[in-house]
């Protein structure tokens, strides 16, 4: 009896435009790890500047600072990491990071700053803020956004005003892709600064209207289901208003003609036993070559290859690298730009579940019943083409083995393609 093997491996794709920088961030305090620890905490904006150095409430609702040595008053208000308000939450870098909350009451919460120095006329600017769902939403949106502005934008802190800040931000996130995850992600954009702008505000700039928001669909009121499970559930934050909360850190302002390059895709996924690294730059500056990283654990990296630079371009160029002896698991990768002076930048890091799932089909050839064996339950699904490419059927897989009847097909070759949440792969069978 023979069989077709099919293996299957998982695969992470980041599609976001990144930037390995080492140009001057223009945002001050960053990560928000400058300033005292919050003590006596009690959600009102002037907390804020004597937490947070640099930063400040931009309306009378009252953003929240978070970090490792805080308390709260009352103990509603928890910002103490990781068990914070609406959620649990580690910082993203260093122990500190900021959060914001809005929704129909209305009330919508800002955080702003000053730039270290206003925005050049002409140049295009790169930004970046990174941010997480709380765990206890029951709703998201996809519309946070960062605006700039040549003048200070804010409101007397010792009101309680909350209102809408009806501004149109310059970096905003893609429509549709709703911020729903409770691990850090990013937001990220290029524009061209028009001159001046030397203030930048971090929030919601829309009504908050709750059939333009994405509602998780849960079974227990508030609870987001992709909640961190040491997460624990309190009563801040449920109910039905349309509500959404972040958490904010690592934000960054950088000058586009200072990045070495402009990184805008990098992926990895698994090829016959291999690991195959894809990035794409927009733009190279001074850059030689890159060094392909690999990691175990996400701490400790080690090269294992390099590619050519472009050392300078304006066009789109593709680089391409495989890992031909991929650790068995779970890895991290990463690519570390270096400069024909000797300086080097690091880019984001993704990771690749290396784990191998076999998949045998047989008999091969067949008469009625084709088995499909697999080493896992994942859900997938099986669809059969004739050597035209014209569907022939689908069949959902959901236990290890499962069994087609194929009766109804005509004597011929055929291939089946066995597909997983991340890849496919195809074989050809035989019909008598």
């Amino acid at each position: 009896m023979n069989k077709l093997y099919i293996r299957l491996r998982c695969c992470f794709v980041l599609l976001l435009p990144a930037a390995l920088c080492k140009a001057q961030n223009l945002v001050p305090n960053p990560s928000f790890e400058n300033g005292t620890c919050v003590v006596n905490y009690n959600s009102t904006p002037q907390k804020i500047p004597t937490t947070i150095n640099d930063w400040y409430s931009c309306t009378g609702a009252s953003p929240d600072p978070f970090d490792v040595c805080g308390n709260a008053l009352p103990a509603a208000y928890d910002v103490f990491v990781p068990d914070v308000l609406f959620g649990y939450q580690y910082a993203r870098t260093g122990n500190r990071f900021m959060g914001l909350g809005f929704y129909n009451a209305p009330w919508y919460e800002y955080i702003g700053t000053k730039l270290t120095a206003p925005l050049e006329a002409g140049e295009t600017y790169h930004v970046e803020y990174w941010v997480s769902c709380a765990d206890l939403m029951s709703w998201a949106t996809d519309q946070l956004g960062i605006y700039f502005s040549t003048s200070d934008i804010s409101y007397p802190t010792t009101s309680t005003y909350g209102g809408l800040l009806n501004y149109t931000p310059q970096i905003v996130n893609t429509v549709g892709n709703f911020l729903i995850d409770t691990t850090w992600q990013k937001v990220s954009g290029d524009f061209v600064a028009a001159g001046g702008e030397q203030y930048i505000v971090i929030g919601y700039f829309k009504p908050a209207i709750a059939s333009e928001f994405y509602q998780f669909p849960v079974t227990t009121a508030g609870q987001n289901p992709k909640a961190n499970p040491n997460y624990k559930p309190a009563t801040n934050g449920t109910g039905g208003t349309a509500r959404a909360y972040y958490y904010i850190d690592d934000v960054s302002v950088e000058k586009q003609s200072a990045l070495p390059i402009r990184l805008m895709k990098f992926t990895a996924k698994g090829v016959e036993g291999k690991v195959l690294l894809d990035w794409q730059t927009g733009t190279e500056n001074n850059n030689c070559r890159f060094e392909v990283e690999r990691s175990e654990d996400g701490s400790a990296y080690q090269m294992i290859g390099t590619v050519a630079g472009a050392i300078n371009s304006s066009a789109t160029r593709y680089y391409q690298f495989t890992d031909a002896h991929p650790l068995a698991g779970k890895s991290y990768y990463r690519i570390r730009q270096v400069d024909c002076d000797g300086k080097s930048t690091l880019s984001n890091t993704i990771s690749l579940n290396n784990e191998v799932t076999t998949v045998a089909v047989y008999p091969n050839p067949v008469v009625n019943k084709l088995i499909i064996d697999r080493t896992t339950s994942i859900a997938a699904s099986a669809a059969i083409y004739d050597l035209a490419g014209r569907m022939m059927s689908i069949h959902e897989l959901k236990t290890p083995r499962e069994t087609l009847n194929v009766q109804s097909l005509l004597p011929g070759t055929y291939i089946i393609k066995v597909i997983s949440e991340t890849e496919h792969y195809a074989h050809k069978f035989i019909k008598k």
